[in-house]
């Protein structure tokens, strides 16, 4: 194997030759001048190998190339860095600049504050629990006494031995959503703009009432209830001919009947099942004279 190092100073060598050809000789001189010693094809192949050589170590090892050498640029000078691609830019900062978040955390910033200024004052705190228990109740108070059950108090003695006058009592309504009312229900109804009445339920749709020799009569027969206060009824009024109730229609009774306007006046007559209110369920006053309404 040839040693590269040879072939190098031989090419050396002849390199100095070629570009001084110096030589004592004369003859060998004139040889020399406008010749080119690499056309020898010896020299040649020698020059190819070393060449050859070289690339390989070139490909073999091209991490050796030196790096550029990097630069630290000024504060100033990074500022200016050229713009970068539309697709390349990462828009981090007017992420940050546009914050959602930063509405809510004021508003809760200004709830907490209202809180702790409310906190610090124990009266402004009172009143607040006040006016929602008063909010709170007044609401429930609508709802309950138009759907639900109210309370009225009885005046006069048309319903007594049942009702003195005074006494207080629970209307309730629930019971009509589910049933029509019943004879001898105790009801409560509007006679004026201000003024309700309550009776009891004698005659309901279909029966034919009439008061005859103080006696009412249902359907031709004695009716025979005991809740009147006298045993005679003593004015019949518009019952003193029969009367046929309609499909929604209610003939209705004081328990004290001498002393009563109910349906046998002109003025109350006959009631629509549209016009009751409710049934009288609870009487809670006097308190010793409490009980439920039969």
């Amino acid at each position: 194997m040839i040693d590269e190092n040879e072939l190098e100073e031989s090419l050396r060598v002849c390199r100095e030759i070629e570009e001084f050809k110096i030589t004592d000789d004369l003859a060998m001189q004139n040889q020399l001048n406008g010749r080119d010693l690499f056309q020898n094809k010896t020299l040649q192949e020698v020059d190819k190998i070393l060449n050859g050589s070289r690339e390989e170590e070139l490909e073999e090892e091209p991490a050796r190339e030196p790096e550029p050498e990097r630069i630290q640029l000024p504060e100033r000078e990074q500022a200016e860095e050229p713009p970068q691609a539309a697709d390349e830019v990462q828009p981090k900062e007017p992420v940050k600049k546009v914050s959602v978040a930063k509405p809510v955390y004021a508003a809760g910033k200004e709830g907490e504050a209202q809180e702790e200024y409310i906190e610090s004052h124990p009266f402004l705190r009172t009143l607040l629990g006040i006016l929602i228990c008063i909010v709170t109740a007044l609401v429930l108070s609508l709802v309950i006494t138009r759907y639900v059950a109210y309370h009225t108090s009885v005046e006069g003695s048309s319903m007594e031995p049942a009702f003195q006058n005074g006494d207080q009592l629970i209307v309730e309504k629930l019971s009509y959503y589910f049933h029509e009312p019943e004879r001898y229900d105790v009801v409560v109804f509007p006679f004026s703009d201000n003024v309700s009445y309550i009776k009891r339920i004698i005659g309901i749709p279909g029966d034919i009432i009439q008061i005859k020799n103080g006696e009412v009569y249902l359907n031709g027969e004695v009716l025979g209830e005991k809740f009147g206060k006298e045993e005679r009824i003593e004015d019949p009024g518009l019952a003193e001919e029969e009367i046929v109730l309609a499909e929604d229609e209610y003939f209705v009774l004081g328990d004290n009947r001498n002393a009563s306007v109910d349906s046998r006046k002109e003025e109350v007559g006959t009631i629509r099942r549209s016009q009751i209110e409710g049934k009288a369920w609870v009487r809670f006053y006097p308190f010793d004279a409490i009980s439920t309404v039969h």
